[in-house]
């Protein structure tokens, strides 16, 4: 009786270990590189991470900063940038084979020049990504993202087209704010939720596709399209496509 016991608590004790062992952190690597962007009239950016999470937002300065913290050496990415071409590019060296299993680490923070033109190709796969490009000279943006959640918020930019395929996750597309131009902006989801906040003093219409429920928040329905008052008769407007898939779609005004 007392040897099964102490069996028993033997076993209860190596699996207590395995488990413990399991949580501790692996080897982390880091990555930094500070590139001059002062010689550029427009930037063509082009950023494929393959998973993980990203911090993206704009600033002050010249200089495109990228910060890297991560788990597996073939996680290391390749920042080069062509100046003739204009042309700035982020990959890691294998991308398309990265497999993270738990514990691994991927954690990008990207600053770019808020003042320079941009047009701006982001790819993610899984993970988490906030992308914060308020005030920037972004003109035009493709994001590509895998599972997971993702924010984006493009508000007071003279962004003209927009093109984000999403995956299974949520989304969020804050186009608020002023833009003084049109725009045609394409969102295709997959599975999950849709949130789209959209100028409450520009034009906008939305045509929505999916099988999934519409909150349509100060919109209203006309032939086949989603309107807000001001459509018809603005200035600068807003017209969205938007294929939902399965989820929520949610429009909103502000």
């Amino acid at each position: 009786m007392k040897l099964n016991l102490m069996k028993t608590v033997l076993n209860l004790l190596i699996g207590l270990a395995l488990v413990a062992l399991s949580f501790i952190a692996a080897e982390e690597f880091s990555f930094s590189q500070n590139t001059d962007l002062a010689s550029l009239k427009k930037l063509q950016a082009d950023i494929d991470i393959s998973a993980g999470t990203i911090h993206m937002s704009s600033h002050n300065s010249a200089i495109a900063e990228f910060k890297s913290v991560y788990t597996k050496k073939d996680f290391k990415a390749e920042v080069t940038l062509d100046s003739k071409k204009e042309h700035l590019s982020i990959r890691q060296r294998q991308a398309n084979n990265i497999n993270m299993k738990n514990g691994d680490k991927n954690d990008w923070w990207i600053k770019l020049p808020k003042n320079l033109e941009t047009d701006l190709k982001l790819k993610l796969g899984a993970g988490e990504g906030i992308i914060d490009l308020s005030d920037s000279k972004i003109t035009k943006m493709s994001f590509e993202a895998g599972a997971g959640n993702f924010e984006l918020n493009l508000t007071n930019t003279p962004l003209s087209n927009l093109n984000v395929n999403a995956g299974v996750g949520s989304m969020t597309i804050n186009l608020s704010g002023k833009h003084n131009n049109n725009m045609k902006a394409s969102i295709n989801g997959g599975i999950g939720e849709i949130k789209l906040v959209f100028p409450k003093d520009a034009g906008v219409r939305v045509k929505v596709n999916g099988l999934g429920s519409i909150n349509k928040g100060g919109f209203k329905k006309q032939d086949g399209y989603y309107i807000n008052e001001f459509y018809n008769n603005a200035t600068d407007q807003i017209v969205a496509t938007v294929n939902g898939g399965l989820g929520e779609i949610d429009l909103s005004l502000k």
